[in-house]
């Protein structure tokens, strides 16, 4: 399970909000009264979030209708309100709550007013995965009606849960309807209000202590909000999220909390795939060019050759020959040996061919670059090979180089 923030609109700034943290256990962990957009993001940071909006804006009612499918049970609804509704059908958002027999709770309010509240919601970078009525919080108490004054306004809810608003200076009349619907002798009147409240309305309450029920205050000190989020968790109140404004499918806020480390150990494995891919595909370049080595190498013996596993079957029998005593040709060895240095000191050549002549070796060798040709025929100079002057030739992937050398005894220099 996770936390739950739930967001109110601060009724003095745009921008503001207050907010409280619900544990997993349903105790508050955190508040905070007219919080700015960075501690709104702080606060929502791998949270559920919940907003309210004043309730005075949705008419919460109930419906009689049989059971029908969602998408028809909307629509029944609608046409069942139409004559409780000022503006269209087509300019209200209707909301379902959880049916109880044939008693489907309702909640409507116009569209431009529901946008209005998620465009607030929104400029401050909160999508709320779900919306209520602040009123529609407010679990009934059997036996009690309860009174939220706030500002000028009061919610009144029924022990039955029946909502009604009522500016505070006709709560009187309001009350005395809705304890005479529920008989004097068996309600209690509950109020609550902020400190300013309670001290601007404090005539108007002290008349309704002379109604008969009993009365009791009770002071908002930190807001409504606490008292509201305590009342959400056990009230059950409608979702107008629904139909088109239901919120796309998100990731669990506990994931969220370990996306950066997932992101990170997905781009890991991707680099480690793809050095493992570079690595085996510089070792398949080896591979050929180990292959083409080999060939050239034996062509130097027998020219006929031109696959690798023969070549090292040639190659593997004239070391055998060596290791035995068995006599063989002075001038491929000294040669192969002159090559097999400089290809020590410059590694990045691929010899292409070789060609022993009775004037003289041809060799061709490719590189990436003239200057890495150059480095190559330096280091047979350094061995001690008269080479003659190379050619170089630009080719697609680099530079072809033809280095020639007469026929000379001797060993290479050391």
């Amino acid at each position: 399970m996770t936390e739950t923030l739930l967001l109110r609109p601060s009724p003095d700034a745009e921008d503001r909000f207050d907010s409280v943290v619900l544990g997993t256990d349903g105790q508050i962990v955190e508040q905070s009264i007219g919080a700015d957009q960075h501690a709104i993001e702080a606060a929502a940071n791998g949270r559920k979030v919940i907003g309210l909006i004043p309730g005075g804006e949705v008419l919460l009612t109930t419906v009689r209708l049989p059971p029908m499918p969602a998408a028809k049970l909307r629509q029944g609804v609608a046409y069942a309100l139409e004559d409780q509704l000022i503006d269209d059908l087509e300019l209200q958002h209707f909301a379902l709550g959880e049916r109880v027999g044939e008693d489907q709770p309702v909640g409507v309010i116009a569209r431009r007013r529901l946008q209005h509240w998620l465009d607030r919601f929104s400029a401050v970078g909160i999508a709320p995965r779900a919306l209520h009525a602040d009123t529609a919080c407010i679990a009934p108490k059997p036996g009690d009606v309860l009174v939220w004054i706030d500002g000028e306004e009061a919610r009144i809810v029924s022990p039955n849960g029946a909502a009604e608003y009522a500016p505070v200076a006709l709560l009187e009349e309001s009350l005395r309807q809705s304890l005479a619907s529920a008989g004097v002798s068996t309600v209690g009147l509950w109020i609550y209000a902020t400190p300013v409240d309670l001290k601007r309305h404090a005539e108007s309450i002290d008349r309704l202590r002379q109604m008969g029920a009993a009365l009791q205050l009770h002071t908002l000190q930190t807001g409504p909000l606490p008292w509201l989020a305590t009342h959400w968790s056990i009230g059950r109140p409608i979702n107008l999220l629904q139909g088109e404004y239901a919120p796309r499918a998100s990731i669990n806020p506990e994931w969220l909390r370990w996306r950066w480390a997932a992101g990170l150990a997905a781009l890991l494995l991707v680099a480690h795939l793809g050095t493992r891919e570079l690595e085996w595909a510089r070792l398949q370049g080896l591979e050929r060019d180990v292959d083409a080595e080999l060939i050239n190498q034996a062509a130097a013996l027998s020219p006929g050759i031109t696959s690798a596993e023969p070549a090292a079957v040639l190659l593997r029998r004239q070391l055998q020959r060596l290791q035995a005593g068995a006599s063989v040709d002075p001038r491929a060895l000294r040669e192969l040996e002159w090559l097999a240095r400089a290809r020590g000191q410059v590694a990045d050549v691929r010899l292409q061919s070789l060609r022993q002549q009775a004037d003289g070796t041809v060799v061709v060798i490719g590189a990436g670059a003239p200057e890495v040709a150059e480095a190559f025929a330096n280091a047979l100079r350094a061995a001690g090979v008269p080479l003659q002057p190379i050619e170089i030739r630009s080719t697609d992937g680099g530079v072809e180089a033809t280095v020639r050398w007469p026929v000379q005894g001797g060993a290479p220099r050391t």
